[in-house]
């Protein structure tokens, strides 16, 4: 079984400071018709960040700690990472896949080592395209045993990811 777990990265909840927020903007969109809804998430985007008595405005992510933050770094993982992912385990992967993610944690299970090994090195390109990246030091593949499925078969392979900056 291959094993990935990911983390964005840019403080504490990692894929807040480093995404381009026109992205966000055009995924929020997407899904939502009202412009006045549209407005205010802009503007929790661009209301900056106080430290020390200084305001700090940024064109990308969102202010670390505000409320908005994790909601809109979901918004923009589901879209970058999630329905990404899916398409590719329907389409890419040669063997049994699995994939959880909570908030910028990734963990997926392959049955085959080449799928890891592909999964990820796609992965890395999707990112880079959506302006994130992999942890290089939080990032591995490693093989483990004794993991079955719901029908008792073992997975032998593990992919270990931790951290997208």
């Amino acid at each position: 079984m291959i094993f990935v777990k990911n983390q964005a990265k840019a403080g504490k909840f990692c894929a807040c400071g480093s995404w381009p927020q026109e992205w966000l903007t055009r995924f929020v969109e997407h899904r939502i018709g009202d412009k006045r809804i549209i407005r205010l998430i802009q503007k929790w985007l661009k209301a900056g960040i106080l430290e020390e008595g200084i305001v700090t405005v940024s064109d990308r992510g969102t202010g670390q700690g505000s409320v908005a933050s994790p909601l809109l770094a979901n918004i923009y993982l589901h879209y970058v990472l999630d329905l990404w992912a899916e398409r590719w385990r329907r389409h890419e992967a040669t063997g049994d896949m699995i994939i959880v993610r909570y908030a910028d944690d990734l963990v997926a299970g392959f049955e085959h080592e080449d799928d890891a090994r592909r999964f990820l090195d796609a992965r890395r390109t999707r990112f880079e395209e959506f302006a994130l990246s992999l942890h290089t030091n939080k990032t591995r593949v490693a093989a483990i045993g004794g993991a079955e499925d719901a029908r008792g078969q073992d997975f032998p392979w593990r992919c270990h990811t931790l951290g997208m900056e």
